[in-house]
């Protein structure tokens, strides 16, 4: 079923308006009429089933018909902090790491960082990277929008996840095979915390992994091959959904932590 976001909120028993691009697509291009069914998104992990009353290509009016929580979000709450790549490849893996289930993306600062946006270009770039996401989660069938935030500094991704259950440094240097940290008991629907810290494409410095350690992260390998830092955020996001996610959960099957409403 075609998925859209709304205007406006969605209320079950009441009309809601898609717009602007969305609209002429739907009018234009699928040519979809009064009558049909399509799916509205509210980007906080619900989705709609609506009724199409109205199709113009300025606006399409549909009437929310019912309810329910996405069953293709995944049950933990995985923040990606990933050292700042050369933008066109952040602009990639925005769109992969939502396809993979991120909840959230924070870009750092890194010492070996190379590009650097001065807060301007970084407001443009969250922007961008906001609507990449939007459109990954239509395509992945996912209702829950990443929340993507503004560059920090290295140090100050350290203090924002001080709170995590799991804090994971993935570090081309460290011994291979070293394992994952087993999986805290967090009881009955205790969403599981993550935050996986990978490096920009110099890797991290010593005393940033050092830093790191210090502040509670397991250091963790990806193996025994140097990956890109490009494949390596990708890679070390598979395994973390893998270990402690819904990676080996069949297409259709509800998690513990996401069902019906």
């Amino acid at each position: 079923m075609r998925r859209f976001f709304s205007h406006t909120p969605p209320v079950v028993g009441e009309e809601t308006v898609i717009v602007g691009q969305q609209a002429r697509h739907i009018a234009r291009v699928l040519r979809l009429k009064a009558g049909e069914d399509v799916m509205v998104l509210s980007g906080d992990g619900r989705e709609y089933l609506a009724r199409i009353r109205k199709v113009d290509p300025g606006e399409v009016i549909v009437d929310i018909l019912s309810r329910h929580l996405s069953g293709a979000d995944s049950p933990i709450e995985l923040t990606v902090s990933l050292g700042f790549l050369k933008e066109k490849k952040m602009d990639d893996l925005v769109r992969q790491l939502t396809e993979l289930g991120m909840t959230r993306f924070q870009p750092v600062f890194a010492r070996r960082s190379v590009s650097k946006p001065d807060p301007k270009r970084m407001t443009s770039r969250v922007k961008r990277w906001e609507t990449i996401a939007q459109e990954s989660i239509k395509q992945c069938r996912r209702g829950l929008v990443p929340d993507i935030r503004p560059a920090v500094t290295f140090a100050d991704a350290l203090s924002l996840a001080e709170s995590d259950d799991l804090k994971i440094l993935f570090y081309e240097d460290e011994i291979p095979g070293t394992p994952l940290p087993e999986k805290p008991d967090k009881g009955g629907d205790g969403i599981l915390k993550i935050t996986i810290l990978l490096g920009p494409e110099g890797g991290f410095a010593e005393a940033e992994v050092s830093a790191a350690r210090s502040a509670g992260f397991s250091i963790c390998s990806l193996g025994p091959r140097i990956l890109k830092a490009e494949t390596a955020v990708v890679a070390a996001c598979t395994l973390v959904q893998y270990a402690y996610g819904d990676m080996g959960v069949s297409r259709g099957q509800k998690s513990e932590s996401r069902g019906q409403e």
